[in-house]
């Protein structure tokens, strides 16, 4: 018995034994990074309602409510918000548009073009809603209402 090689079964149990202490950590903390991150949308006051990517695949629009305002004032109402985007990488962020929740019933987005936004808003009456005129360097948006 002793000139016997050892089993190679107990060579791929050892190995299988390492690729489990291994990646368990990293099974553990993407566990608790995913339950982290619902209860955070579930508590958060920002609900998101509509997110539409530019043909271009540069820029994201989304639209945002506040949860706990139903006005414009400060930071309470429905958002229009632009992301620009590198790859899969969020780089820059700008509000366009808010309005109070009486505007907001029929708020739409829709892409005009490439880098173009057009915010649709039938519902906006003067008053209730600010809008950021303007360019975000290739990017451009507008409203009609």
């Amino acid at each position: 018995m002793r000139g016997l090689k050892p089993s190679i079964v107990p060579r791929k149990q050892r190995f299988l034994k390492i690729l489990i202490l291994c990646f368990m950590p990293v099974g553990v903390i993407g566990a608790v990074g995913a339950l982290a991150g619902t209860l955070w949308y579930y508590f958060s006051g920002t609900k998101y309602l509509m997110a539409s990517s530019s043909p271009s695949g540069r820029y994201r629009a989304l639209v945002t409510k506040e949860r706990d305002q139903t006005d414009c004032s400060g930071s309470g109402g429905t958002f229009v918000v632009a992301e620009r985007k590198t790859g899969f990488i969020k780089s820059g962020e700008m509000p366009l548009f808010c309005v109070s929740d009486e505007g907001a019933r029929d708020l739409k987005i829709r892409w005009s073009g490439p880098n173009e936004l057009t915010i649709d808003c039938p519902q906006c009456e003067n008053g209730t809603f600010r809008f950021y005129n303007g360019r975000w360097g290739d990017f451009s948006f507008r409203l009609e209402h």
